[in-house]
């Protein structure tokens, strides 16, 4: 009788995980390539704490923006420290919109602005969901960066495009540090 237990319950743990999976689109590819990005305008809520609980922020933005008739092309997230370098409660990120152009009047005292200028990045697209990303994301992006040789100028820019309830797109944005000469 405990025999048929166990295997029901790591059945039903089975079809569970394999149902959060294909729902979560873990199986869903991760595309990379070395391109040139235009500038974008960001403005931003800078956000301290877990960063699963980010989402409040970004939402602030995207209303702000929203009631101040400014088009929010997309949503993005700047997660500034690693986990598990420091504790959840003090993880350092960044949520908000991003803008066609510098906003005219002043901003509400808790945002911020700044101009991304046009560069060369490691661009990653995932079609799960963002809470999964960086688990297959990230190590691509890592991977990436040893291949080439080159060097990340600091947190990637995650750039959430939801264009409907069944499929999200999300496009990681890596930085790189210009490569100079020395010259002897």
């Amino acid at each position: 009788m405990i025999h048929w237990i166990w295997i029901s319950l790591l059945s039903g743990i089975s079809v569970l995980l394999l149902t959060l999976y294909i729902n979560l689109g873990g199986y869903k590819e991760v595309t990379i390539e070395i391109k040139n990005i235009d500038g974008m305008h960001l403005v931003y809520k800078s956000h301290v704490g877990p960063y699963h609980k980010i989402n409040p922020t970004i939402e602030a933005v995207e209303k702000w923006a929203h009631d101040s008739k400014i088009e929010c092309l997309k949503a993005f997230g700047e997660y500034l420290d690693k986990p598990g370098t420091i504790e959840d409660d003090r993880l350092r990120s960044h949520g908000g919109c991003v803008v066609p152009e510098q906003p005219e009047n002043p901003l509400p005292e808790e945002f911020e602005y700044r101009y991304l200028d046009a560069q060369k990045v490691i661009y990653a697209i995932f079609k799960g969901a963002p809470s999964i990303g960086p688990i297959f994301v990230y190590p691509k992006i890592e991977q990436t960066l040893e291949e080439k040789k080159l060097t990340a100028a600091g947190p990637v820019l995650e750039l959430y495009n939801t264009p409907n309830a069944k499929e999200s797109t999300t496009e990681y944005l890596c930085l790189l540090k210009h490569k100079t000469l020395n010259k002897q």
